[in-house]
């Protein structure tokens, strides 16, 4: 009889969970790549109302965006897609896009990135989570870092409009 075989370094647990501030948003880092072997990586991200990501492509790995809470405009190619509670969009590879957070509060989302590798770009570019610094504006050091970072992890910014 075969019996399924559960690697516990698979399992997501509260202790292993990386919190990050990157390009203004608290990005929480439930599953890495080194726990799904690269399979993909998973976020739960707060986007403060008016923060907006520039618009960019992913040469490498397609993100799947789901809203839990609040209001999320997505631009894909020039077309905006309004995302709330419930929506969920696929923001294929090599497409351009930008992820805006249109509502009057914090937006609330699961980020899954396929395959891994995205989560090594969120702790390039980003910073360890300060509750100090939420709700501030994304500094000049921040975007540097984002900017110098992207090329490394096959992204491209192609601007923040």
């Amino acid at each position: 009889m075969n019996e399924i075989q559960h690697n516990p370094a698979n399992l997501s647990n509260e202790s292993l969970v990386t919190e990050y501030r990157f390009a203004g948003t608290r990005s929480r880092l439930l599953m890495s790549g080194t726990q799904t072997q690269g399979a993909f990586c998973l976020f739960e991200n707060f986007k403060p109302a008016g923060v907006s990501t520039p618009m960019h492509v992913h040469e490498r790995e397609e993100e799947t965006i789901h809203v839990i809470e609040g209001e999320l405009t997505a631009t894909v190619d020039d077309v905006k897609h309004v995302l709330r509670a419930g929506s969920t969009i696929l923001l294929q590879r090599n497409i351009a896009h930008r992820l805006h957070n249109s509502g009057d509060q914090t937006c609330r989302y699961i980020l899954l990135a396929t395959p891994a590798g995205f989560d090594d770009f969120v702790a390039d570019a980003g910073e360890i989570w300060d509750e100090k610094k939420a709700g501030t504006p994304t500094s000049g050091e921040e975007i540097q870092r984002l900017l110098k970072a992207a090329p490394r992890h096959g992204i491209t910014i192609l601007g923040s409009k």
